[in-house]
Order: C-alpha cells, then structure tokens, then sequence
C-alpha cells in the first residue's frame, strides 16, 4: 500500500485538563471520537490527555479508529500528556525535553512537560516520518509568556543541534 493524496495529520487539544474520567462513554471523548472519524486524518496527535486516564486511550482506538496504533509515553506535569495515534505502524516513540533546565534560553525552571515524537512508518516513504507535537503550559501573564518563550526555544534548539543533524534527511 502506498499512500495516494495528501497525507492528513491532525493535531486537537483534547480539552482534558483535570478530568477525573476519560472513558468512551462520557460526551466529550465521544464528539471527540466522532470528529476524527469524520474528518479521517492519518496521523492524530492530542493534548490534554488526563495523565491519570492515559490508559483509556486503548479503549478509545478501539471505539473510534480500530486497527490504529497509539503512543502515549510522553511526559506529564502529573496532570496531563500526549499522545499520538496513526493508521500505519508508531515504530518508536520517545519523549523530549521533560523537565530539562530553560536557563540557556532565558528562564529560570523547568520544561514543563515535553515534546513528544512518534516515528511513523508511512507506506511508500522513503524514510519514516518523525511527527512531534508539543504542548505548553502557559496562562495569560507575564511569567508564563517567558516560559513559553523559552519552550518554544528550547525546541528549536532541539531542531537544529539534535534531530536535524542525526537525520538530516528524514521527514518531520
């Protein structure tokens, strides 16, 4: 199988901030559920899963898109994380950047949860395709502007001393 047409990669806040219950039969993970059989995406990566109710993610793949793979260990700041799900083979996934000092990039803490990848095994790529997504806890003060700011630099950085110079050819 090769993949004909664009390749379709959704990325979706969850909206799970401080729930307790994540399971396929309450609303919200259902209207969630239902958009994605909708819109068909290949690859979905979503925010704010509820670290306690990660494990419900099967339950979820096998409700709303059966047969697909999931990566869910990616860091947390004990309330929620990441995760990735595809229709094709998650060959790895890795998280980066958990909890790593910001004061090269101007702020004195921590990341607060990391950028999470998930290497795909795309039919008919010549190379896996490395999809990260990353989600930064910021709320709408000055403190949190400089955090993020330095997050989003810290990925960057990432980009061009690590990745970028071990696969230099591969998609991402």
């Amino acid at each position: 199988t090769v993949v004909r047409g664009p390749l379709v990669v959704m990325f979706y806040n969850a909206a799970g901030h401080a729930a307790t219950n994540w399971s396929t039969n309450l609303a919200n993970v259902q209207a969630l559920g239902r958009q994605i059989a909708f819109i068909q995406p290949d690859i979905v990566a979503l925010n704010e899963i509820p670290h306690t109710n990660t494990w419900q993610m099967t339950n979820f793949v096998t409700a709303f898109t059966p047969g697909w793979y999931l990566a869910t260990n990616s860091g947390t700041d004990g309330f929620e994380r990441s995760v990735v799900l595809s229709r094709w083979p998650i060959r790895r996934s890795q998280k980066w950047l958990d909890g790593v000092s910001l004061a090269a990039f101007g702020y004195s803490g921590n990341f607060a949860r990391d950028l999470f990848e998930a290497e795909i095994q795309v039919p008919g790529f010549w190379e896996p395709l490395h999809v990260f997504v990353a989600h930064l806890k910021a709320f709408e003060d000055n403190a949190s502007s400089a955090k993020r700011a330095a997050e989003a630099s810290a990925i960057s950085n990432f980009f061009v001393t690590q990745f970028r110079p071990a696969y230099p050819s591969r998609p991402y």
